[in-house]
């Protein structure tokens, strides 16, 4: 887009926050030091290298809805779900392609909400983030995830919430 190529704008990682010193549900700099350098999600992409790409998806919208009525804009994105064999046996998980590239976040039955900010011109957004809750006995067996903390501090979106208060977001968007 013609502002992003621009660059009028400027994504300033927010302040870094501390990745938790436990297996998360997918590399991180602790975990792995030798492939993720800190502020990295994948090797070689950062946390605001995805900020860009939330950001230039949002400056697109904000392109093609010039002249809407609306000014509230919302992109809801899904990740794959856990695909199964049989009887607790899942298949090899891919990521969903879409999911994976705005976020990075590598985690089976997860959201990604882009909301534009009430009173601020698009691109202008928040990103949240909604994850399975963790649960030690189900981690036992299908590895460790990355809660609420850990997607924030590995991701560098701006909010996360386990996936069962989803709900309440989109009753604020009926609303």
């Amino acid at each position: 887009c013609k502002s992003c190529a621009l660059r009028r704008f400027s994504i300033q990682p927010a302040q870094q926050k501390k990745i938790p010193n436990r297996y998360l549900g997918q590399p991180s700099p602790f975990t792995h030091p030798h492939l993720l350098k800190p502020g990295e999600v994948t090797p070689g992409l950062s946390q605001v290298e995805y900020a860009l790409r939330r950001h230039k998806l949002m400056a697109l919208i904000q392109k093609e809805a010039y002249g809407w009525d609306g000014l509230d804009h919302t992109v809801i994105l899904l990740s794959n779900p856990t695909y199964y064999m049989s009887n607790d046996i899942p298949y090899v998980f891919h990521q969903d392609t879409n999911f994976l590239y705005l976020c990075g976040f590598q985690e089976p039955d997860s959201i990604l909400v882009l909301q534009s900010i009430p009173g601020k011109a698009l691109p202008s957004h928040k990103s949240i983030l909604f994850v399975p809750q963790r649960d030690p006995s189900r981690e036992l067996w299908d590895g460790p995830r990355s809660g609420t903390d850990g997607a924030i501090a590995l991701t560098g979106v701006d909010e996360a919430y386990t996936i069962h208060e989803f709900r309440h977001l989109v009753a604020k968007l009926k609303g």
